[in-house]
């Protein structure tokens, strides 16, 4: 839906590009305003205005952004890229309640990692969502040389800030991919979707996984492929 054109200036509606985050905030819809940028805008979806927000903590591409409600009153950024390809894993909570805009107080609050403790790699593309009082980071393309697409499974204790690598090795896995898409509904959660671009035919995945947070597993629940069997 089209801002009315005295809501607010084109430097505050987001640009048309892809690789840039958001997440859904009440009645909030907070946008990165172009990839590889700090600019943020904030649409009223009452209203439908727009509003600049402060800034990201730094300029990225292809992070990740959840938010949900019913378990906290913050959004979570992770990961990503820097506009020179430099795969990051930082992890900022943003509080939506005092972002006043662009002269405010900051709203972001980098999750510091403790000495030697377990955290993801660094990585991009990655999916993530909220879900059983935590933030869940599925997958993405991991830093290095090839930058290859990974099938790990990462949670972040969003009341202890501690991480940690969610692994069963009786589980089946889904494909590593990037891309994709993670969401909640307990007491699962379900990846659709997603590339592999590791060979010169990029594979675009049409599965549906649903992992059980009573069992720990992976389920293929079906596929384009499958469709009809």
């Amino acid at each position: 839906r089209h801002t009315p054109t005295a809501a607010a200036s084109l430097s505050s509606v987001p640009a048309a590009s892809s690789g840039h985050v958001g997440a859904a905030i009440g009645n909030t819809l907070v946008s990165q305003i172009s990839a590889s940028q700090r600019k943020v805008g904030l649409l009223n979806l009452d209203t439908m205005v727009w509003r600049r927000g402060y800034d990201l903590p730094l300029a990225i591409t292809d992070a990740a952004m959840s938010y949900t409600s019913t378990i906290s009153n913050l959004a979570w950024l992770s990961a990503g890229r820097t506009p020179l390809g430099t795969a990051l894993d930082a992890v900022y909570s943003y509080d939506a309640a005092i972002d006043t805009g662009p002269l405010g107080d900051s709203p972001w609050t980098f999750i510091d990692r403790p000495g030697g403790a377990a955290w993801m790699e660094r990585r991009f593309l990655h999916s993530s969502t909220m879900c059983n009082s935590s933030l869940y980071i599925f997958g993405g393309k991991l830093f290095g040389s090839p930058q290859l697409p990974n099938q790990d499974l990462w949670r972040l204790d969003v009341d202890t800030l501690t991480m940690s690598q969610v692994f069963n090795p009786a589980s089946a896995l889904p494909p590593a991919r990037a891309g994709a898409v993670l969401v909640c509904a307990e007491p699962y959660m379900y990846l659709f979707g997603g590339f592999d671009d590791t060979t010169s035919s990029v594979i675009y995945h049409s599965d549906v996984w649903r992992y059980s947070f009573l069992t720990e597993t992976w389920v293929e629940m079906g596929s384009k492929a499958k469709a009809g069997t």
